[in-house]
Formats: structure tokens, sequence, C-alpha cells
């Protein structure tokens, strides 16, 4: 059933780019260009917490939803709006533009998380097969670890294992495939730098 507060929820947050909603056992999801920030069950509007605002939601002694009233779209915390709020809409507003922008942040952090833990080093600028096989030898074996330790430290420990001299050439490649970009796109300063670190090594 559309209820007065989803209805009213729904125009008010208008503002904030395209509203839809979804029909949800229960209530219903509000979403903005197809991220769920907000949820109405019955006459309440709840609104969606992350890590950064959970904190805030609390202090206010805002109710938290209970999963078991019905089933939402996601595991999300979400917290129930005062009805004394709704004599001043453009608080309830700012909440929901506030809880909607950082849980584009949060999701856009996850995925950013994802993909790299995901991606291969083979699959970064530079890098072959056999690059990767070099640093997996020398202990390096995730994209993560490779940007932690960066490009001269990880150039000594593959040199480290490798009996013949490695070419200053996989250094700077090593550079651009934590910048992201081609080798030949290091600045000669950056290089400098480079060779500098990689002779306090020795």
């Amino acid at each position: 059933m559309i209820t007065v507060t989803l209805k009213n929820s729904l125009r008010l947050f208008e503002e904030l780019g395209r509203i839809t909603a979804r029909s949800l056992t229960g209530g219903y999801g509000i979403y903005c260009d197809g991220i769920n920030f907000a949820l109405v069950v019955g006459d309440v509007l709840y609104i969606r917490a992350t890590s950064q605002t959970i904190d805030y939601f609390i202090s206010m002694e805002f109710k938290p939803y209970n999963h078991q009233q019905g089933e939402t779209s996601n595991d999300a915390l979400y917290f129930a709006l005062p009805e004394i709020l709704w004599e001043d809409t453009r608080e309830i507003l700012t909440i929901g533009a506030v809880a909607l922008r950082h849980v584009k942040i949060e999701q856009k952090s996850k995925c950013a998380e994802s993909a790299k833990n995901s991606a291969r080093i083979k699959d970064l600028p530079n890098l072959t097969i056999t690059s990767e096989r070099m640093l997996n030898k020398a202990g390096i074996d995730s994209v993560a670890q490779l940007q932690e330790i960066g490009a001269a430290t990880a150039f000594n420990e593959v040199q480290k294992v490798h009996s013949t001299m490695i070419g200053q050439d996989f250094l700077w490649s090593l550079e651009g495939a934590i910048e992201g970009k081609h080798w030949s796109r290091v600045p000669k300063q950056r290089q400098k730098e480079l060779i500098h670190q990689v002779s306090r090594f020795n």
C-alpha cells in the first residue's frame, strides 16, 4: 500500500535526482538514480546509514530498522526519522542528501577495492605474464602488494632472486604500472629518485 509518507518522501527527494520506489515485503525502498538510500515502512521514513553517518543517527537517538519486520534489498542499516521532522522537510532533505552522498562514496570504495583485489599484476600497464612470474618469485603476488611497497622495493626484491642483472627499464615499467601509465611517461626526475632509492638497497 502506497502511504502518504511514501508519496511525500518521493516528492521531497526529487531534488536529489531520479527518484524511484521499489516494493519490498513490508515497505518500499527509495532509490536515487538506482542507488538505495532510504526505506518507507508504513508511515515511517528510514534513512540508510553508512560507517560515516551511523554515529550521527545514534547520537540523535533515531531508532534502527528491525530487519525482522520485513525484507529489504540488502543488509544495510536504516534509522527512522522522527515524525516531528516532517514539520521541517528541508531538514529531512538535508539528511537524505548527506546519506545518499555517503552511500555513493561507500559503494564506489567497495567497487574500487573489489577491482583492485581481483586484478592481476599482468593486467597492469607495461607488465606481462613474465613480469608477473618474476614478481611472484620474489614474493609479490598481488596488485595491492605491489602498490604498497612501491617500484624501487619491488625491483630490489626481484633482483635478489635473479642471478642476472635486471635492466632499469623494468624499474620504469613497475613505476608506470603502479601509476597507471606507460613506462616512457615516467618523468626523468622520478627516474632519478627511483635509481637513488634502489642504490640504497645495495
